[in-house]
């Protein structure tokens, strides 16, 4: 029988608690769901010089639409930790995997992290004879919209019932998708098919999920590579 595992790498020590807190919050249905995920669109904009302006106003935002006092506290938690601009740009990437997890049943998915990964690479086959999927491309690649490549080892999201795999790519906002996110996600799609290994590949972001299939246009993705959006996002958390 065809299996993988999955193997957690990327580092998230900084950001991981406030993450799994804001995934439990919303693993079930919240009547502010889409008021909290505007913080997405507008955290774009802020930086380490105007984080507190931009945290007010989207407090009063929130609140003014229904929101709880309760995610506030967590979303400035998670916020207060972001010492440069760079990691504010990393924690709105990851509230994006946060709502995922959420969608998937909260926290309580890592409890088994071989078959529910999160930042984590893809072994393919059985012990010992597994062996991890990368991809690898020289700076030169620019294959697409003549942005840089580079390499790629793990998936944002991935859930494996020991007969199908579901593997997700989330970003804050699809411009954010890049030449090696796809390469990477069509190499290992290329290789569960080689060892016939059921799956799907979603590429997840806080928009109408046609914006993302815009951008997926543009690197030529396989048209079998799946969009969703915030929408399906709230689809997927149970009443």
């Amino acid at each position: 029988m065809p299996n993988i595992k999955f193997r957690e790498l990327d580092y998230r020590q900084d950001f991981e608690t406030d993450i799994l807190e804001i995934a439990d919050h919303f693993k079930v249905k919240r009547k502010y769901f889409f008021a909290f995920t505007a913080l997405i669109h507008e955290s774009s904009r802020w930086n380490s010089g105007n984080l507190e302006q931009g945290l007010n106003r989207w407090e009063i935002r929130f609140l003014r639409a229904g929101g709880i006092e309760k995610v506030v506290v967590m979303v400035r938690e998670a916020f207060n930790k972001c010492t440069t601009t760079d990691k504010i740009k990393k924690l709105r990437g990851a509230i994006v995997e946060a709502i995922l997890i959420a969608s998937h049943g909260g926290s309580g998915r890592l409890n088994d992290p071989t078959n529910y990964g999160w930042g984590a690479s893809v072994f393919i086959g059985s012990s010992p004879d597994a062996h991890q999927v990368g991809y690898e491309c020289d700076d030169q690649c620019g294959s697409f919209t003549g942005d840089t490549c580079g390499t790629r080892y793990t998936v944002d999201v991935g859930d494996w019932n020991g007969y199908h795999a579901k593997l997700y790519e989330c970003k804050a906002h699809p411009d954010s998708i890049k030449c090696k996110d796809v390469e990477f996600l069509r190499k290992l799609s290329n290789e569960l098919q080689s060892h016939r290994v059921s799956h799907e590949i979603f590429f997840v972001s806080i928009v109408d999920k046609e914006e993302i299939e815009i951008k997926l246009r543009e690197y030529n993705a396989p048209s079998f590579f799946k969009s969703c959006g915030r929408r399906e996002l709230e689809a997927m958390i149970p009443a």
